[in-house]
């Protein structure tokens, strides 16, 4: 949203307040940046906090799989050892012939084995049974006068568990690949962030891979700007869902002209602290480090007065953005719910209906409000999900940028006094 702010000059102070006013700047300033690498090595250091809790849980995975195969492995060489020994013993006695005794020995002692097997397998599966569904199946051999029955039925119930056991085994096995690639995305996530050459590119990259896991779909940027008459002043449709607001704005022919001067000329204006604008657009928290002239709400749970006030008033100010997106998706209900379309066109079709959106402002043509309106298939009359996501987060938004912050607090300090 774009507000051009102008107004008188003020008479200018003398060179003592000057001064002063500017040691306060100086101060203010050095104090943001302190404070704000000091918020960078805080988030810093609990990104890595979180990969190492990662990274030692999957270990520990590993190293428990690892133990558990060593065990299996070792019981199994040591009972082959024995047998052999026992039956190296056995051939020593007999002159090198086995007996049928020996013979029946080892038979027995596979069938054993066979047995063993098979009730280690039945004790598994009964450990992933609960207690009451145990307490239930004794309950009903207790009610069992034959002796047959009673067997046979405990047989079929254990029958029945073991698939259940293979069942969560087959879970826990996917939950641990899950949780394997997971850690793999988030190591290929930071080396690729790592690799960026400077802050910004970083922040950049982690802001994007956040806001792609959380969209989960595929869908189109559309940044826009628009005045408290709900006209439309700037559009920018060209970058997938998955990138991030501040990317897409980086990018942008609105952040060159900001950049090189063009977008705000008006008269300067003085603000408290000694700060001087010639305008400003209002975003919300999803542009916390991208560029002065863009003021975000504080947002968070801890606010003083004036901060809430502010917050108030700039968030009430943006409605016009939720009420233009509002009139082009009920208007032009292609773009209010997913469809197939062509994407090398969609740029130009979501511009040709910004047109119209100035057009039919421009003719006094008067917005139809039962549009945003309709009935649901059983008769009720409800409001039409418009589908729009907003990005004000109830943390506190830490503005990284030393200038749009002392803007920021100017403007607060303008409001409390009014």
């Amino acid at each position: 949203m774009v507000e051009t702010r102008t107004g008188l000059e003020t008479n200018p102070d003398s060179q003592e307040q000057q001064e002063k006013m500017a040691a306060l700047v100086r101060e203010s300033r050095e104090r943001k940046e302190r404070e704000k690498q000091a918020k960078l090595k805080a988030i810093e250091d609990e990104q890595v906090a979180k990969m190492k809790r990662l990274e030692e849980e999957m270990k520990k995975v590993q190293q428990e799989e690892e133990e558990r195969r060593k065990a299996a492995e070792a019981e199994a060489a040591a009972e082959e050892e024995k047998e052999r020994m026992r039956i190296e013993s056995g051939e020593g006695s007999s002159g090198g012939t086995m007996t049928r005794e020996t013979d029946t020995g080892l038979e027995k002692k596979i069938s054993e084995w066979v047995a063993n097997l098979s009730f280690g397998e039945e004790e598994e599966a009964e450990s992933y049974v609960t207690k009451d569904e145990k307490a239930v199946l004794a309950a009903e051999l207790a009610a069992m006068t034959d002796p047959m029955e009673r067997r046979e039925r405990e047989e079929e119930q254990k029958l029945a568990w073991k698939p259940r056991m293979k069942r969560e085994k087959k879970k826990r096995r996917e939950e641990v690949n899950k949780m394997t690639a997971k850690v793999a995305k988030v190591q290929e996530c930071r080396a690729e962030v790592l690799a960026q050459p400077d802050d910004k590119a970083k922040w950049d990259k982690v802001l994007g891979v956040r806001n792609g896991y959380r969209k989960q779909k595929f869908s189109v940027q559309a940044q826009v700007v628009v005045d408290l008459d709900l006209r439309i002043l700037d559009v920018h449709v060209r970058y997938p869902g998955s990138v991030h607001d501040v990317r897409v704005l980086h990018n942008s022919q609105l952040f060159r002209r900001a950049e090189s001067g063009e977008l705000f000329d008006a008269t300067p204006e003085n603000l408290p602290h000694g700060v001087v604008t010639r305008g400003y657009l209002l975003g919300d928290n999803g542009y916390p480090v991208a560029c002065p002239w863009i003021v975000s709400p504080y947002g968070g749970i801890d606010q003083g007065a004036d901060e809430e006030r502010f917050d108030t008033r700039q968030k009430v100010a943006r409605g016009c953005v939720e009420r233009v997106f509002g009139r082009l998706k009920s208007t032009w209900r292609l773009f209010l719910s997913t469809h197939k379309t062509n994407l090398e066109t969609l740029p130009q079709q979501f511009v040709a209906v910004c047109t119209l959106h100035n057009i039919l402002l421009d003719a006094g043509i008067d917005f139809d409000e039962n549009l945003l309106w309709e009935v649901d298939a059983n008769g009720v009359r409800r409001r039409v999900d418009l589908g729009i996501v907003g990005n004000d987060a109830g943390a506190r938004g830490w503005c990284t940028n030393v200038e749009g912050e002392l803007l920021r607090d100017a403007l607060r300090d303008c409001l409390a006094l009014m």
